[in-house]
C-alpha cells in the first residue's frame, strides 16, 4: 500500500512537472494533476496488481500497454472538461505526460 502511494505521488510529481515546464503554473493547474491522477492512478494500479486473477490469460506487457491507453484517453476527458481544451490538444497533454512518466518509470524503477 505504502509502495503504491509512493507511485502515486511519483507520478504526480513527474505530469506535474511535464504541466509546468508547458506552460501551467497555477495552483489550478497543480490541483488538476493531482485530482487526475488520484482518479485514475489507483484504478490502474489496482488492475495491474490483479491482473491474474481478472484477466488470466493476458500478457503483462499487452494489458499494461491497453490499460495506459485507456489511462491517456481518460485523462484527456478531464483535461478537456477541466480546461475546455480541443480533443486533440486534450490528448496531446495527456499522452504528453503519460509517456513522461511511463518513460521515467521504466528507467528508474
Amino acid at each position: 500500500m505504502l509502495f503504491a502511494l509512493a507511485l502515486l505521488c511519483i507520478t504526480i510529481v513527474i505530469e506535474g512537472s511535464v504541466l509546468y515546464v508547458s506552460g501551467y503554473r497555477s495552483g489550478r493547474d497543480a490541483l488538476c494533476v493531482v485530482c487526475v491522477n488520484v482518479i485514475t492512478h489507483p484504478v490502474l494500479s489496482f488492475i495491474l496488481m490483479h491482473h491474474n486473477v481478472l484477466c488470466p490469460a493476458w500478457d503483462y506487457a499487452i494489458m499494461v500497454f491497453m490499460l495506459e491507453v485507456v489511462v491517456v484517453f481518460a485523462e484527456a476527458a478531464l483535461w478537456r472538461f477541466v480546461y475546455g481544451w480541443s480533443v486533440a490538444r486534450a490528448l496531446g497533454m495527456s499522452l504528453y505526460m503519460n509517456v513522461v512518466s511511463y518513460g521515467c518509470g521504466m528507467i528508474f524503477l
